[in-house]
């Protein structure tokens, strides 16, 4: 038998001859050494294997203090994790990343409450598989950056007698991702049946807020026939079927609106006939902190058929622009919290212009801007960092900043800006 002890030394920094540097992330990783068929060992525990399911947002958690948020949580729901072994696990841990891959909480598996079984550690393990899922409460504190934060699961085998050293062996992390930030819109039952005709109209939508780096997630109800929404006692807002905002609040992380067709015989008071936008957008009812989530969602109005009798006579094509431009319009409202209002610029073409006008009948695209900033580091080595931002139908890069943050998501992301 071997009798060495063997030591390796990870360069972050470092490459194969070659390769590329691996991008930013979390990277976990297992070394294997083999003395000869009969003597060999790694660093990871191969009794025990790791399989993550989905994670989902649960709900928010007041702690039943609801003036002070000192005590808040977001509870994510790990639906499920398997673990695969002859022995239990012997410990467990969860730990939460933040988008700068910082960690900056642990859990103890199994002091969390397991909601498959009752009275269950977490930690309970079988060859073909034990599985469990939790509940995570984690501080509102820790979660006050745009990005994707990350749950890696972190597991002790307990085979530390079949072991040269005696001591237990992690398994390979494995992690799960927080649900994205994302502009939910929620499909009224009369609103689909017009809009299931148009599927070109919806991909142009996404494709304008796509560009941005914003992704919409349309939810079109039972059998894609729309969902049956309520107006409230007093006023024009909607709001979803309570089960409905039960499961939704799952995806809280985000923007949501309620988009439905504007009622014949209701007048609109906004705007005056000859000021007409053809669609509205009601923000979420005032004084709570649940504003733009399922619960308290934005509400948009589309006048589909008033559109498309004042743009028939330019054509069939010149409707679907105009209703894929009101859609951006109204999505935009929300989108950016009421940050971006109209803009009273003719000549600009901007999407925000608040009357239909011949350009709201095509494709707008202003092209590209440069966005220059500095850091902290930057001025100290006396550099400066330019960013081509894509406008699209927006004409400004103020707005599409304000979507972005009103979604949840950082101004400047590489995934979707290119720095000159």
């Amino acid at each position: 038998m071997c009798h060495r002890s063997y030591s390796f030394t990870w360069n972050r920094g470092g490459k194969p001859a070659g390769s590329n540097p691996a991008p930013a992330g979390l990277y976990t990783f297992d070394v294997e050494v083999i003395a000869n068929p009969y003597d060999r060992d790694a660093v990871r525990s191969q009794a025990l294997t790791v399989v993550p399911g989905p994670v989902e947002y649960l709900g928010y958690d007041d702690g039943g203090t609801p003036e002070d948020e000192s005590d808040d949580n977001h509870l994510y729901y790990l639906r499920w994790y398997a673990l695969y072994s002859g022995r239990d696990a012997s410990y467990g841990e969860i730990w939460l990343y933040d988008p700068d891959l910082e960690r900056v909480q642990i859990w103890i598996v199994s002091v969390l409450q397991c909601v498959v079984h009752e009275n269950c550690d977490g930690l309970t393990a079988n060859p073909n598989g034990e599985t469990h899922g939790v509940i995570i409460p984690v501080p509102v504190s820790l979660m006050d950056k745009a990005g994707t934060y990350r749950f890696v699961l972190h597991f002790y085998d307990d085979y530390a007698d079949t072991y040269k050293n005696h001591q237990v062996k992690a398994a390979l992390e494995v992690n799960q991702q927080a649900p994205e930030p994302a502009l939910h819109i929620w499909v009224g039952q009369n609103i689909a049946r017009k809009l299931i005709g148009y599927q070109d109209v919806i991909q142009q939508v996404n494709n304008a807020f796509n560009r941005i780096g914003v992704t919409i997630i349309w939810h079109w109800g039972p059998n894609g026939l729309g969902y049956s929404m309520k107006k409230e006692e007093y006023g024009d807002r909607l709001n979803l079927p309570s089960d409905v905002v039960e499961e939704a609040n799952r995806s809280f992380r985000g923007v949501h609106v309620l988009l439905e067709d504007w009622p014949k015989g209701m007048v609109d008071k906004s705007l005056p006939p000859g000021y007409r936008w053809y669609g509205t957008t009601i923000r979420p009812m005032i004084g709570s902190k649940y504003q733009y989530s399922p619960r308290n969602a934005a509400t948009t109005y589309i006048r589909f058929d008033e559109l498309f009798e004042a743009t028939k006579h330019n054509g069939v094509l010149a409707f679907k622009w105009a209703l894929a431009n009101v859609l951006i319009h109204e999505f935009t409202h929300a989108a950016s919290r009421g940050r971006v209002d109209h803009c009273k610029d003719h000549s600009l073409q901007c999407i925000m212009y608040p009357n239909l006008s011949d350009f709201h009948q095509r494709w707008i695209d202003h092209g590209f801007a440069l966005y220059t900033t500095r850091s902290p580091i930057d001025r100290l080595l006396g550099r400066t960092r330019t960013y081509i931002v894509p406008l699209g139908p927006w004409h400004s890069i103020d707005e599409v900043f304000a979507i972005r943050e009103g979604i949840g998501l950082n101004r400047l992301d590489r995934n979707w800006l290119q720095q000159r």
